[in-house]
């Protein structure tokens, strides 16, 4: 059985990585947003700063999150915490990339099974 920081940390990445997916109209549109805003930042390098800054400090509370659990050995000890945030990062952009390119290839409940199935192998 999960201890309940796991269960608590779980709850937290998970409603934030959540968060990201085009799982309702709302989502959608902002990642619409956000791809738009992308294409416009590349070749504007201050836009493009402010966007990696956001970026990083999202990985940084990842990395620290995985951390935390990993000293709790409520994920495995062999896993890089760096590296999965990073992963976890780009499983969900590519979520949301597959959702436009695609046209809803994968529906809600599978993307949402698709990253808890990753964050299951970390453990």
């Amino acid at each position: 059985m999960q201890s309940e920081r796991l269960q608590n940390a779980h709850s937290a990445g998970w409603a934030m990585l959540l968060t990201f997916l085009p799982l309702d109209p709302e989502r959608q549109t902002l990642l619409r947003v956000w791809v738009a805003f992308l294409g416009y930042a590349i070749g504007r390098p201050e836009l493009m700063a402010e966007h990696q800054r956001s970026a990083a400090e999202l990985r940084s509370q990842l990395i620290a999150e995985l951390e935390a659990l990993q000293q709790e050995q409520q994920v495995r000890a062999d896993i890089d915490p760096r590296v999965e945030a990073n992963a976890l990062l780009a499983l969900v952009n590519g979520l949301g990339l597959d959702f436009l390119i695609q046209s809803q290839a994968l529906s809600p409940v599978q993307q949402t099974q698709v990253v808890q199935r990753y964050v299951e192998g970390l453990k």
